[in-house]
């Protein structure tokens, strides 16, 4: 009679089995759970890892820009860079507070911050390519995930437009007036001088500004591209015009399609004194005539400049507290010579400015940070460039300029114009390095 028995046996094996084979399965689920969840771990620190590299490598970028804005071309062997291969290359470390660099704890270092490999290719005397790879270390491993990218540079010019603003543009005058020409070339000028019958549409007016109202066109007629900053709109009066040769030919009214760019963004370095010791510029005649100034060549330094002013060389003029030319008061630059003015003045005030020479480079005016106004009264045709970041450039009368304003803010009264002059894009005045594209490899 044991029937019972073994039944009872046979079902406590069952239930046993069943308990076995449950605990399998839960333990095989825990298991893939698990790893999972480790993959996942996995994979989330990779992806942080992936994030980090590329911010090292950003690192690099910012270094080769820094030692390029300072140094290149000519000056690049130095700061941690060498030469190797025909490229300047570099090796640092990040986040270190400063105790990158070969030795006892680089090892650690990378591991810890990262770092990152950078080379300088030289293209022309005004652009270069560099390519920056990233390294971060995967945590408790000497692996490294590595991320480059390929950056081209180049030196943007200064002058680029017929004006160029970074606050305010005021238009309103009757029949002002911005186009292009060229010195240079016969095509597009009488000899070097402007022409209207060749006018090009080149003379590009851009404003950053940052108010709806920062950008005031007017009735004025711009042979060329706007450009604003985002959220800045040309405010345009019922006869105002921008646009191309053919746009504005056609009698169009308005800004032509295409023709206004709301994505203006630009940098604008301050000027620096160009030096603390010069010579006194002093009175002198030539020919018949009396001058208050007779500049020749070389650095000259003055606390005003306020009478008629002769330029016969190449002078460097610095001026620290005074530009004020009373009526009937004029520079005048003979053929040949050339005038930079660097005004440390609060106010600059000129009268005619009579340039000689085709060139606009032939007269530069450069305001330093305390410069907060450059006036030019009414006057016939001159030409001259002018760089003032921090001043309001006010242009008053029928004065039509031949050349390229840089300044804060603008004002054109009257029947003014600026003509611009295509050539200044040559001249070797850049405002440093700005990316041009970028490729991850």
């Amino acid at each position: 009679m044991r029937t019972s028995l073994d039944f009872r046996r046979r079902a406590k094996g069952g239930i046993l089995f069943g308990t076995l084979i449950t605990t399998a399965i839960i333990g095989l689920a825990l298991a893939a759970y698990l790893t999972l969840t480790a993959n996942q771990n996995q994979l989330i620190v990779r992806s942080q890892v992936w994030n980090s590299a590329l911010a090292v490598a950003e690192a690099g970028v910012e270094e080769a820009f820094t030692q390029g804005n300072l140094n290149y071309p000519s000056n690049m062997v130095c700061n941690g860079w060498a030469l190797d291969g025909g490229k300047y290359v570099k090796a640092n470390v990040v986040g270190d507070g400063g105790l990158g660099g070969p030795g006892r704890r680089w090892g650690q270092l990378r591991k810890d911050y990262g770092h990152f490999l950078v080379s300088i290719a030289s293209n022309t005397p005004y652009s270069f390519t560099i390519i920056s790879t990233g390294y971060f270390a995967m945590p408790g491993s000497d692996n490294f995930v590595g991320r480059s990218v390929r950056i081209g540079a180049s030196n943007m010019p200064i002058f680029t437009a017929a004006i160029v603003l970074i606050d305010k543009l005021d238009m309103n005058g009757n029949n002002v007036l911005t186009d292009s020409y060229d010195s240079t070339d016969t095509n597009k000028s009488n000899l070097g001088k402007y022409d209207p019958a060749k006018a090009g549409d080149k003379g590009d007016v851009a404003c950053i500004g940052g108010v709806k109202d920062a950008y005031g066109v007017g009735n004025a007629n711009i042979w060329g591209h706007s450009y604003t900053g985002p959220g800045t709109t040309p405010e345009i009066g019922p006869n105002g015009a921008v646009g191309s040769v053919a746009w504005q030919l056609g009698g169009n009214l308005g800004i032509e399609p295409g023709w206004w760019m709301p994505d203006l963004n630009m940098n604008f370095p301050n000027v620096k004194a160009p030096f603390n010791v010069g010579l006194p510029p002093i009175p002198g005649i030539v020919g018949t005539n009396t001058y208050d100034y007779v500049l020749g060549s070389g650095n000259y330094l003055s606390t005003t400049l306020d009478g008629n002013t002769l330029v016969t060389g190449n002078a460097v003029l610095y001026v620290t507290k005074s530009v004020k030319f009373g009526a009937g008061e004029s520079i005048k630059i003979l053929p040949g010579a050339s005038l930079k003015i660097y005004c440390g003045a609060t106010d600059a005030v000129f009268g005619a400015i009579d340039n000689q020479n085709t060139d606009p480079s032939a007269f530069m005016y450069f305001g330093l940070p305390s410069n907060s106004s450059m006036q030019v009264q009414g006057q016939a045709t001159w030409n001259g460039c002018v760089y003032a970041p921090k001043a309001q450039f006010i242009l008053n009368g029928s004065g039509a300029m031949c050349g390229s304003v840089v300044a804060r803010r603008g004002k054109l009264n009257g029947n003014a114009a600026i003509h611009y002059d295509e050539s200044l894009n040559k001249i070797p005045y850049r405002r440093g390095f700005v990316m041009t594209d970028w490729d991850e490899l």
